[in-house]
């Protein structure tokens, strides 16, 4: 086993901004950003108060740190999807917005208002569509990946995060078990493959789990993202949960699948007294000039929240071979 202190060593370090780069409609959460040429497109999830309901929005900046929303529908600024009342997809959360060739897609969360055993709960993927980036409507009324009973996902499916490939595409996402499960409760790292981006195969093992080694993600991982870095290695940017503690950490391996070498140190924490004290999670990566770009969910010591920007200089990791 590689010595904490010298694998910390070999990772690079994180820079974070001072303050927020984005506020959102009533806060801002689960940043899910892509480059579109000059254009830097953010889906997020933003809520309306008025009816207690999460809703997914969209926000283009041409520099990833001055965000404008896009005129909304309903006039709400930057709504691109809300809600059906009644339906299995009545809450809105988590999405992952990525470009394809007749347009965009933007995989999301949703879950009925009335959840059991928790609210939020049962959690199932679902799928929108647009052609121009802008205008979106579900690809299928019907959710694309439903909780396996007793499985590790029993309860929920949380934040996609998508890696196209030659003619595989790897989704990982956040599995939720707290009842009737066959193994031990928790949240997991889980995958599922595809041939056509629609319709998703499971991974039987998760990708990642909690670690007894490691204090900071001793309860669960959760809120990935997936890149495949310049130097051909993947990288999992992922939440460790302790408590009621959140930070991101990072893993490399030679799979979209794992095994992966974990960083043993959070790469971005939460700083007392700043907007993020009350904990940062979800990160969205790209890799850019010469630079790892971070946009992350962070919460207020109050829980209200809003988008943090974090990066580092490439390369992420240098081995000692």
């Amino acid at each position: 086993t590689l010595d904490p202190a010298l694998a910390a060593r070999q990772w690079s370090t994180w820079t974070k901004w001072a303050e927020p780069v984005f506020l959102g409609v009533n806060g801002a959460a689960d940043p899910s950003v892509t480059r579109d040429g000059a254009l830097y497109r953010m889906a997020y999830t933003c809520s309306a108060p008025e009816e207690g309901r999460a809703l997914l929005c969209l926000a283009e900046s041409a520099d990833g740190f001055v965000w404008q929303n896009i005129p909304g529908a309903g006039g709400v600024p930057g709504l691109v999807l809300a809600g059906q009342e009644g339906a299995w997809d009545e809450q809105l959360e988590t999405g992952y917005l990525t470009k394809v060739e007749d347009g965009y897609r933007l995989y999301y969360a949703g879950y009925p208002t009335s959840g059991s055993p928790l609210p939020g709960f049962p959690g199932s993927l679902g799928l929108a569509h647009s052609a121009d980036g802008r205008a979106f409507a579900r690809a299928t009324e019907t959710a694309i990946l439903l909780p396996t009973p007793g499985g590790y996902d029993n309860d929920a499916i949380f934040s996609p995060t998508l890696l196209a490939g030659a003619g595989t595409s790897y989704l990982l996402y956040t599995g939720h078990c707290c009842s009737a499960c066959a193994e031990e409760p928790g949240v997991r790292l889980l995958a599922a493959t595809s041939a056509d981006g629609v319709n998703w195969t499971k991974v039987a093992p998760p990708v990642l789990t909690r670690s007894t080694e490691l204090a900071w993600m001793s309860e669960g991982v959760g809120e990935a993202d997936l890149i495949l870095g310049p130097d051909g290695a993947f990288y999992l940017f992922f939440t460790g949960l302790q408590g009621a503690q959140r930070v991101i950490g990072v893993a490399r391996g030679a799979s979209p699948l794992g095994p992966w070498e974990i960083n043993p140190t959070p790469i971005v924490s939460p700083t007392v007294g700043s907007f993020d004290e009350g904990g940062v999670l979800a990160p969205q990566v790209l890799i850019e000039e010469g630079k790892a770009r971070m946009w992350y969910l962070s919460f207020t010591a109050e829980g209200y929240p809003w988008i943090g920007y974090a990066e580092s200089a490439w390369p992420l990791f240098i081995s000692s071979d």
